[in-house]
């Protein structure tokens, strides 16, 4: 496919492969979007980050939620301060893991395998990567789970994450492969208010409380899944033409997979592990 000369390359293979095919694709001087995350491993992070400075590439990761509009909302309102400073979140998000892709066998998937680089924590990371954008940097995390069901896997199937930012705030999140419906919510707790927001719902609230106003937010209407995916790609893209920077960064996706290696380790050797 380099033989070809592209412009972009798509990495959108298992997550262990990430790494090394987003380097040579940078080497050959294309910019590069990765899916999440954007590897299984921080070893060879830094010669990435070196390829791409010096090649001068855009590298793009696929952390869609970023362009989810109920959540751009909140965190409009969160960098103007309308619930005051963030004190605690609560982030859940589960999904039965065999009903994701109905037409293909569960136990063949990334997600279901260690040497593909899956796991809850690996997959799931895009709780990790929001709390990181609207909290901005963590300081230390403790993580307990593993494979507590009966589903056949090797990783983690349910992982209970309790972590302390930088600015103070303290967010659980808890990742599993396990629920039916699925879920995914957050609630972020200020010192003026709070925020709650579901996803299946396509709604969110926002309280103040001297006011004891609260905000309703929903989606537009035309809004679907998939939008987050267009919208993604055409940000990358007007990000090649240097319209604007991108917006889901080769920097943010290190930050969200740092956190969520040593939630791993965390998990491994049941510590506290600061970043």
């Amino acid at each position: 496919g380099l033989a070809l000369k592209p412009d972009v390359v798509f990495i959108t293979n298992p997550t262990v492969f990430h790494l090394e095919h987003a380097r040579q694709a940078l080497t050959a001087g294309c910019h590069v979007f990765i899916e999440k995350p954007v590897s299984h491993t921080l070893d060879g992070i830094d010669e990435l980050e070196r390829i791409a400075r010096e090649k001068d590439r855009v590298v793009f990761v696929g952390y869609q939620l970023r362009f989810h509009p109920i959540l751009r909302s909140i965190k409009e309102r969160v960098d103007k301060g309308v619930i005051g400073k963030p004190l605690g979140a609560h982030i859940t998000v589960g999904q039965y893991l065999p009903d994701w892709h109905p037409n293909e066998d569960y136990r063949t998937s990334y997600a279901a395998r260690r040497e593909l680089g899956g796991g809850a924590i690996l997959t799931l990371s895009h709780e990790l990567d929001y709390a990181l954008w609207f909290l901005g940097p963590a300081h230390s995390v403790y993580c307990l789970g593993g494979h507590t069901s009966t589903l056949s896997l090797d990783v983690e199937d349910m992982a209970k994450m309790l972590i302390e930012f930088k600015s103070g705030c303290i967010a659980d999140i808890h990742i599993d492969y396990l629920q039916r419906p699925p879920r995914r919510t957050f609630q972020l707790v200020g010192e003026k208010g709070k925020i709650e927001w579901d996803y299946f719902s396509d709604r969110a609230k926002i309280y103040t409380y001297a006011s004891e106003k609260v905000v309703e937010l929903s989606v537009p209407i035309g809004f679907e899944m998939n939008t987050m995916y267009r919208e993604e790609v055409a940000q990358f893209i007007r990000a090649i033409q240097g319209m604007e920077p991108p917006f889901s960064s080769l920097a943010d996706g290190i930050a969200t997979l740092t956190l969520a290696c040593a939630a791993l380790t965390s998990l491994e050797r049941k510590a506290l592990i600061t970043l």
